[in-house]
This record gives structure tokens, sequence and C-alpha cells, in this order.
């Protein structure tokens, strides 16, 4: 219940220090750049899939298949995810700070 009222906390106190616009194109941009960061750092550790898709800038490099290789992946993955989870909980929680709340209940859905 704690965690629930920080970030409300957070999201009013975003709310009031920005423009909503302002709010959603930053976590938009945000969970852009998420994407664009894991998508380079996939075609770079993956040169043949990155040929395979067009990009050409691996085409002299395998693929290293080792074991530390492997671990360093990972651990870029996890934080890829992360900052993914992150992105989107944020993108979420300004949505629903920023639609008007009907107190009455005769709001409907169109």
């Amino acid at each position: 219940m704690q965690l629930f009222r920080i970030g409300l906390i957070l999201v009013f106190w975003m709310v009031g220090n920005t423009t909503a616009a302002d709010d959603v194109t930053s976590t938009d941009v945000a969970l852009d750049n998420v994407i664009a960061d894991y998508w380079d750092s996939y075609l770079e550790s993956d040169p043949i899939a990155a040929t395979g898709v067009g990009v050409n800038d691996f085409n002299d490099i395998l693929p290293t298949v080792t074991a530390r290789a492997q671990s360093r992946q990972f651990e870029a993955n996890r934080g890829f995810l992360r900052r993914f989870v992150i992105s989107i909980e944020m993108h979420c929680l300004l949505q629903v700070a920023l639609t008007p709340i009907c107190w009455t209940g005769c709001c409907k859905a169109e």
C-alpha cells in the first residue's frame, strides 16, 4: 500500500510540474530509446542476423559464443528488460493520471 501511495505522489508531482503532452511524449521517447538500444545490441551480438535483415555493419565478424559473451549478453538483456518495464510503467501511470475520472459513475466509455 505504501508503494502505491508513493507512486501516486510521484505521478501527481510529475503531472503538476510539466504539461501532459510533454510527459507522454517523453515516456514514448524513453520507450523508443530502450527498443532502439536493444535492437542495436542484438544486431551487434549476432552479426549473421544483422546481415539477414540488411544491416551490413557487422559483415566482417562472426558471433562470439563463449560463456563469457553469453553471460555479458544476458546481463545486457536484463538491463534492457529493466529499462523497458520502467518505461512501460511510467507510460501507463501517466495515461491513468491524465485520464479524467468521473466520480459519479455516470461516465460511459465510448
